[in-house]
């Protein structure tokens, strides 16, 4: 009997390798398949990140570009205004160089008089105060509507890159 139950225990401790060696090579091949899976749903949730970034940095784009394209259509037409002023201005004072030489190459009685002393109609006399017209007003000055329009894309710059980096900490995370 000692000879049949050392038998059946030699056969239970093959047995029980067996089980083990079976248990680490199923586990080894286990984690083998997680490793791979891992990557694969890390590849992939990378890969959605950058379409996620690029997508949001197109719409961010877009209204940056829609918002300075409108700003960038005011600022032309004040500058289009201050142009036709300043023309009109300029034809103001040729308009009166040309008015004095007549008087004094045609001998006229009020020939000595001083060309800044002869008024045209719509313009001030000398020592009155001048508003410029209310089109010409702009309720901001262009220095301050540069750095606004700076300041604004650095804004932007800014939020672009706390996408990226909000992204890129959740990749590491494994999110």
């Amino acid at each position: 009997m000692n000879s049949h139950l050392g038998r059946f225990l030699v056969h239970a401790d093959e047995l029980l390798q067996e089980c083990r060696s079976f248990g680490t090579s199923l586990r080894s091949s286990l984690e083998g398949e997680l490793e791979k899976m891992h990557d694969t749903v890390a590849h992939g949730l990378d890969a959605a990140a950058q379409r996620t970034a690029e997508h949001a940095a197109t719409r961010l784009g877009t209204a940056l570009d829609t918002a300075l394209g409108d700003r960038l259509a005011v600022l032309r037409r004040e500058l289009d205004e201050l142009g036709r002023q300043a023309q009109q201005a300029q034809q103001a004072q040729q308009a009166l160089r040309a008015q004095g030489a007549q008087g004094i190459g045609a001998g006229r009685a009020d020939a000595g008089r001083s060309v800044e002393s002869t008024p045209l109609p719509g313009l001030p006399v000398k020592g009155t105060a001048v508003a410029p017209p209310a089109s010409a007003r702009t309720p901001w000055p262009l220095g301050l509507t540069v750095l606004l329009a700076s300041a604004n894309l650095m804004l932007a710059a800014l939020l672009v890159l706390a996408v990226l980096l909000v992204l890129d900490r959740g990749r590491r995370r494994g999110w």
